[in-house]
């Protein structure tokens, strides 16, 4: 039996990360939480907002030469890598799952950035960092699978004062129905996943006490055709349609997947969350 049929069997925990060679039955493919699923079908942008998204993050953050970055739920570190080689500065990257670890490593060294980017497993919500350490911490697609208070009072916590945060998470556009949740988190296949209103990420971000808050709701273009391929490029959309062919339980995934998130374009989008420590 697969979530699609339990519910109850769902991931309850942030997606764990998959290497790209990672071999699965039928019903495994059948099984996978909405993000691992995609990182097996060769996704490097996983992100709600995709590579648009993670732009006007970056734009937000302004990062100048030479200082600290913590990236939160780094996956395959090709954020990691992009961020140290755009802005002259210094990447710490870590994830929670050692397979998304040992794949952003391999990133890292492929791209000889081993001096600038440091990745390593690591959890949101106990941060091994000392306090006021890090100039810049950004995460994508990661609280919504936490606790948001836990997580938030350890971001500020590790940045320095003035130090600023921007985030990706999913969003609601309006207030869904109860039905409405519960098809969501049983699509993406964790039940520990909880979208909230942009108006309460707002809150969330003040209510741990950072300053010059804002949050503004985006389209989703994740599961688009124009979007997969603004985030995938031509080849590597190729390479996962081919993918797809293959086997009949991709696409009977993937169907599901699109279908859901394309018909409810009105109720789900993605947000932009920014802030900063007090002084």
């Amino acid at each position: 039996m697969n979530y699609l049929n339990n519910p109850s069997t769902a991931c309850t925990t942030p997606p764990q990360g998959l290497s790209l060679d990672t071999q699965l039955s039928h019903n495994d493919i059948l099984s996978l939480n909405t993000y691992d699923f995609l990182a097996y079908l060769g996704k490097t942008t996983i992100n709600p907002g995709g590579v648009e998204g993670r732009k006007q993050l970056l734009n937000h953050l302004n990062i100048k030469p030479n200082t600290h970055l913590l990236e939160i739920g780094c996956g395959t570190g090709h954020t990691a890598c992009y961020i140290a080689k755009k802005y002259n500065c210094k990447v710490t990257a870590i994830d929670i799952s050692e397979a998304m670890v040992d794949e952003a490593r391999l990133t890292i060294k492929k791209a000889g950035l081993e001096d600038r980017v440091q990745c390593k497993t690591g959890d949101i919500m106990e941060l091994e960092y000392e306090d006021n350490h890090f100039d810049y911490v950004m995460s994508q697609a990661v609280l919504m699978f936490v606790d948001q208070k836990k997580s938030l009072s350890e971001i500020i916590r590790v940045l320095k004062p003035g130090g600023s945060y921007a985030g990706l998470e999913f969003a609601w556009h309006k207030q869904p129905s109860l039905d409405m949740e519960r098809e969501t988190n049983q699509i993406c296949g964790c039940v520990s996943l909880k979208f909230h209103l942009i108006s309460d990420w707002k809150k969330s971000l003040t209510d741990s006490n950072f300053i010059h808050t804002k949050t503004v709701i985006k389209k989703l273009k994740m599961l688009s055709i124009i979007g997969f391929i603004q985030d995938e490029g031509i080849i590597n959309t190729v390479k996962i349609s081919l993918k797809l062919c293959l086997k009949t339980e991709n696409r009977i995934r993937m169907k599901i997947i699109w279908a859901h998130f394309s018909n409810h374009l009105d109720y789900i989008g993605y947000g932009l969350l920014t802030g900063e420590k007090p002084s």
